[in-house]
């Protein structure tokens, strides 16, 4: 049996959240706009912006969130041990 041909086409990208692209209909996901780029228009630097705009802003974005969230669990845990001294003789 033969493969087909393969014909050049054109390949167009859909941008997707991350939340979106695991399949997370949660609605504080953030929309994002879908660029016009293809493999067959865009430069390399269009190209990494786009796949910077996917996949990096979205990580970035999450990590942000987790540092604010560790930065207030570490106080706590200072806090915590501070009253706890205080309290042992």
């Amino acid at each position: 049996m033969m493969a087909g041909t393969m014909t050049e086409q054109p390949v167009t990208y859909q941008q997707v959240t991350v939340s979106e692209a695991a399949g997370d209909t949660d609605a504080t996901a953030r929309a994002q706009p879908v660029p016009d780029v293809s493999r067959t228009n865009a430069t390399a630097p269009e190209l990494m912006a786009a796949w910077s705009e996917t996949f990096l802003a979205p990580i970035m974005a999450r990590m942000a969130e987790q540092e604010t969230t560790i930065r207030e669990q570490a106080e706590t845990i200072g806090e915590l041990r501070a009253r706890l001294a205080v309290q042992q003789p």
